[in-house]
Formats: C-alpha cells, sequence, structure tokens
C-alpha cells in the first residue's frame, strides 16, 4: 500500500490509493484535425506514454469526444484533464467539438477531474523554443553528419548557416 501511495505522490490528482491509470491518446487524424499538426506521430505519442511511470494503460486511437459507452467500456470511473479550452483549428467552427463542451459532459456526470498544467511544458512553449533556436539546432546537427538534404535545409541556407557560425564573412 505504501509503495502506491508514493507512486501517485508526483501529480496530484493520482493521490488515489489502488488507481488504475488509463490514458486514451486520440490518434493522427483525428489530432489533427481539432488541434493541429503534432511534433509526434501517434505510434511515438503511444510509445511515450507506455513509458510513463504512472500510466497502467494506453487505450490508442483514444475518441475525441468520449461518450458514455466508451467510458463503461473502459470501466472508467474518472476523466483527468485540464479545463483550458483548446481552439478547434479543423475550420468547422464546431461548437459540439469543442473542449469546454466536452468536458462539461463529463462534469455533468460527475466523472471529471481538473489537472493542473506545469507553466512552460506545453507543445507550443516546445515549438517556441525550437524555433527560436533553429539554426543553433541545424548547426549542431549538420556538425553531427546530418546531411542539409536530412533536416530539409537548403543549399544557400546551410552556406549561410555555415558562414555565420563561423564568422567567415569576407569583406
Amino acid at each position: 500500500m505504501e509503495e502506491k501511495r508514493k507512486r501517485f505522490d508526483a501529480p496530484s490528482l493520482l493521490w488515489f490509493p489502488n488507481t488504475y491509470l488509463l490514458v486514451g491518446c486520440c490518434n493522427d487524424e483525428v489530432t489533427h484535425k481539432f488541434k493541429g499538426k503534432t511534433v509526434m506521430t501517434e505510434s511515438e505519442r503511444y510509445e511515450s506514454l507506455r513509458h510513463c511511470r504512472w500510466v497502467d494503460e494506453v487505450i490508442p486511437d483514444a475518441p475525441w469526444v468520449m461518450m458514455q459507452e466508451f467510458l463503461d467500456k473502459h470501466t472508467i470511473d474518472f476523466v483527468a484533464h485540464d479545463s483550458l479550452p483548446y481552439a478547434d483549428t479543423s475550420g468547422a467552427g464546431n461548437e459540439m467539438m469543442s473542449t469546454n463542451f466536452l468536458l462539461l459532459q463529463v462534469k455533468s456526470i460527475g466523472k471529471f477531474k481538473e489537472t493542473k498544467r506545469t507553466e512552460g511544458i506545453s507543445t507550443s512553449d516546445i515549438i517556441m523554443r525550437i524555433v527560436k533556436d533553429y539554426n543553433q539546432y541545424v548547426m549542431r546537427d549538420l556538425d553531427r553528419g546530418y546531411s542539409r538534404e536530412d533536416l530539409g535545409v537548403s543549399y544557400v541556407k546551410a552556406c549561410s548557416l555555415f558562414i555565420y557560425a563561423y564568422n567567415l564573412f569576407f569583406i
């Protein structure tokens, strides 16, 4: 019992003894439709979740909208999610697919547990840091032996990065 308690100390939501944590993860098609392009493929997301020490089971191809049948099928007692809304990038403007609506449904049946986001840990924040330091990452990978083609970098861009990185300015 003590081991089980220690296991769930980190995320405060999961400080429930004898908890079995199922994590549903949408596939690429659904995620791209409602959230936009992802950094990791669905297979990479599923696998990274399987390696999280608090996750007991991953449900691949989880639906964007969790209906009662899905909750019953997987014997789900609570749905844990942050309460901040996500923008619908599908362009459909469908209020029924908005995060607010989806969470209201789970809240209305008393199965919602709010989680807290960690400041600075989001896909948007990580992408912003990569884009900000793009040139350094390209130079690092070129120095490690990747070709400009591997990195999708044009000849002109690779040359300009090389000139800039090694201060080879000609006067």
